[in-house]
């Protein structure tokens, strides 16, 4: 097993509710996490609950997972250690071709924005 490195909320900046993340998804043409399907492209909103780097031999990724109250989606961000400003709590947009991986929906490299 590998070592991982978490970066997890150290303090509670509020989850939005359903009510908000559906105003933000019809401000930005985004769908819901939960409405996403294995290979096609998608575009959801969603909050930071997790960051972690994961390494894979003498490469490695930041991973971002978001959620919205109706799915998670993880978001893999390679040659990455971090992004500034993605963070617990964050607001943000991602874009890209969702993957499912080992039962978790993905998205490789997705283009983010933070709302």
């Amino acid at each position: 097993m590998f070592k991982r490195n978490i970066k997890k909320a150290s303090k509670d900046r509020g989850f939005l509710s359903e009510e908000s993340f559906h105003d933000l998804r019809i401000k930005n043409s985004a769908i819901s996490c939960g409405d996403v399907e294995h290979r096609r492209r998608s575009r959801v909103v969603g909050q930071v609950t997790s960051l972690r780097i994961v390494p894979r031999g003498k490469s490695q990724w930041l991973e971002v997972v978001i959620k919205d109250g109706t799915g998670i989606i993880n978001g893999w961000f390679f040659g990455r250690k971090e992004i500034p400003g993605m963070a617990p709590g964050a607001n943000v947009l991602f874009e890209g071709l969702v993957q499912l991986d080992e039962g978790e929906m993905t998205i490789a490299n997705p283009y983010y924005e933070y709302l």
